[in-house]
């Protein structure tokens, strides 16, 4: 996706925030589950490749509080998760040859966010990722390639009525895989009916042009 196309988006939510309470997970210890379901970008043109399923697990907690009393306070929290992706793929010019496709990813880094206003908040996420690509033939041998990579990602939280929020954000590492599927652009609702408990709903579209979407739930205190 366009770099301007992605920051205008972001901008824009900014726009259209309305006065609520936080509902966004900045600040909030939180974890949360989401099935995923993908389609393979530009890397895999070469293959015919099908739907991939997947899971991604993440979690965050607060290492700084910001202070909400004063405007741009900053907080800081740590941030966590683990995603797995998988998908069938063949050779075309070996069609009755499958190949099993496996991508893993895990991330580990701080969210560094600031109170733009009541209901906006700005946020840079800084870190370290680990993936790893395995090809193999169903029954037979595999090739797996791992490696690291650093989280460089930017973006902003904004709560949109008394029970959502939005986010939007781009960067290197965004979709869990790193050098995987190299930089992307995030897109996520998070509604909350409760104090607690909240349904997560994201849209990643990377460089690559492939895209992950991803649906589940989570609890916040």
């Amino acid at each position: 996706m366009n770099r301007a196309v992605a920051w205008s988006l972001a901008i824009c939510l900014c726009f259209c925030a309305e006065q609520a309470s936080a509902q966004g997970l900045l600040g909030k210890p939180n974890i949360s589950a989401q099935y995923l379901l993908s389609r393979a970008g530009d890397d895999f043109d070469p293959f015919d490749t099908k739907l991939g399923h997947g899971v991604r697990f993440q979690g965050s907690v607060p290492l700084i509080a910001a202070d909400i009393d004063w405007l741009w306070g900053v907080g800081v929290d740590g941030f966590g998760g683990v995603t797995g992706l998988g998908f069938d793929a063949r050779i075309p010019s070996v069609p009755d040859v499958p190949l099993d496709v496996t991508l893993l990813g895990g991330d580990l880094g701080a969210t560094f966010y600031a109170h733009a206003t009541d209901n906006i908040r700005p946020f840079a996420q800084l870190g370290i990722n680990w993936n790893q690509v395995g090809v193999g033939i169903s029954s037979g041998p595999s090739l797996t390639v791992t490696d690291t990579s650093l989280i460089f990602v930017g973006g902003v939280e904004v709560d949109v009525s008394p029970f959502a929020a939005v986010r939007a954000s781009y960067g290197r590492g965004a979709d869990g895989f790193g050098n995987g599927f190299n930089s992307a652009f995030v897109g996520e609702v998070i509604f909350r009916p409760g104090d607690h408990w909240f349904g997560r709903f994201s849209a990643i579209v990377a460089d690559d042009k492939s895209v992950i979407g991803g649906f589940g739930a989570g609890f916040a205190w």
